[in-house]
């Protein structure tokens, strides 16, 4: 959305997947939205460029945006996949799949059948930041912000715009931090220069994401650097908390809530659905306990297959509030948190409610949460009935101060616009 006749000074690339919170019947988008709330206060001009995620388009918005064309970006896809020819050459060079070999030892992530896929996965980054490149060099953004730019797309915004001379800011939207792939631990970063398909900024949410990513950023002369901007969406709701649009949703949930009850939100992640020590707490049927389970942005597919499963479930259980409401209207009046790895650890710290991690495995993402006692991993052989309820009466007032994102947007503005 453009907020003045002039062209926009920043560019936002989003999905549709992040339209995760109705506000007054529109979908709202938690980090675009956000940011642009603020950027309309400075009368900082911006407009919004939008994916669909698998075919998933989200209306009414919000905010207005301009819908990039999934045929085109599919046909990018296909002929860049599955239509692209390499040089016979190529063939006969050595050692190419012993390479592939090596480094599919070494990263659970590599999904790729060889290393001829590899070329063509980063010939689609190519293709598609060249479609890319045309709408940057009509909109002649001086920032370009985006969400995960570690997967082939965001890869594609970050090329496109470093081919420009466009600074690129990617706005941390999730987990974080030293072991995450994405934002943690790059090694040999060419000094000077830095990875071209690497945002030249990483917008991060806490000081101890910034030194995640701060510990290796300064080998690249700071060609990439973080910056603690914080989490907008939050930043938002606790600034707004008076508007009309939280206010409704505040009456709305008090409406529908039980006096005297304890309230838990089960946050579910697209990898493990309903984990069983989630299922197994449900089942307790505690009483006068009430769970909230809201599903992940990117379950839409698996919405009833859950739903369905939680329906053979025995105790109260609530899903159109909890995934319709702003999350963080839920988290002022919930007594506990669960959840496997969702980063909603961080956002439930910051309400003063305890989270309980189902898996030890993803537990060394919150090492600073749980180090600061606002999070615990739990064991399956460990859960109890009394254990839950001994959680259950834990509410700490130890709420973070949210960061001041209006000078983290003047110090961007200040230094690349």
């Amino acid at each position: 959305m453009n907020v003045s006749v002039n062209p926009p000074s920043i560019s936002f690339f989003t999905s549709a997947t992040f339209r995760t919170e109705t506000i007054d019947q529109r979908k709202f988008d938690k980090f675009t939205d956000s940011l642009g709330y603020f950027l309309k206060r400075k009368q900082i001009s911006y407009s919004v460029f939008e994916t669909g995620y698998r075919g998933d388009f989200r209306y009414p918005r919000y905010f207005p945006s301009k819908i990039l064309s999934p045929f085109i970006l599919h046909w990018i896809a296909i002929k860049s996949l599955f239509l692209a020819k390499f040089p016979k050459e190529l063939n006969e060079l050595k050692g190419l799949d012993d390479l592939y070999s090596y480094l599919k030892k070494y990263s659970d992530l590599m999904s790729i059948n060889d290393f001829r896929s590899l070329l063509k996965r980063a010939l689609l980054i190519k293709n598609w930041s060249e479609y890319l490149k045309e709408i940057l060099k009509k909109e002649k953004p001086k920032l370009v912000f985006l969400n995960a730019s570690y997967g082939p797309f965001g890869m594609a915004i970050c090329l496109a715009s470093r081919e420009l001379g466009i600074t690129s800011v990617d706005v941390q939207h999730g987990v974080s931090g030293k072991y995450h792939f994405g934002y943690g631990s790059w090694h040999n970063v060419p000094q000077n220069t830095g990875y071209e398909v690497l945002p030249r900024v990483f917008w991060t949410w806490t000081k101890f994401d910034y030194d995640a990513i701060r510990e290796w950023t300064e080998a690249s002369a700071n060609v990439h650097e973080p910056i603690v901007g914080g989490n907008p969406f939050l930043s938002l709701f606790k600034i707004e908390s008076s508007l009309s649009l939280v206010e409704d949703a505040r009456v709305k949930l008090k409406e529908n809530f039980k006096s005297q009850w304890k309230n838990v939100l089960i946050t579910l992640q697209p990898h493990d659905k309903l984990h069983p020590i989630q299922k197994k707490i449900i089942e307790f049927r505690i009483p006068n306990v009430r769970f909230w389970i809201r599903l992940h942005p990117d379950m839409k597919r698996e919405e009833k297959e859950i739903l369905r499963t939680l329906s053979e479930l025995s105790g109260e259980i609530e899903t159109d509030l909890a995934n319709s409401l702003p999350l963080y209207t839920l988290l002022e009046c919930m007594n506990l948190h669960i959840t496997s790895s969702s980063a909603t650890v961080f956002e439930a710290q910051q309400f003063g409610v305890h989270t309980l991690i189902c898996d030890s495995n993803s537990s060394y993402f919150f090492e600073d949460v749980i180090k600061e006692g606002m999070a615990s991993v739990i064991k399956e052989d460990e859960i109890s009935e009394i254990k839950i309820k001994e959680y259950l009466n834990i509410k700490s007032d130890q709420k973070q101060k949210s960061t001041d994102i209006e000078t983290a947007i003047n110090t961007l503005v200040k230094k690349f616009v």
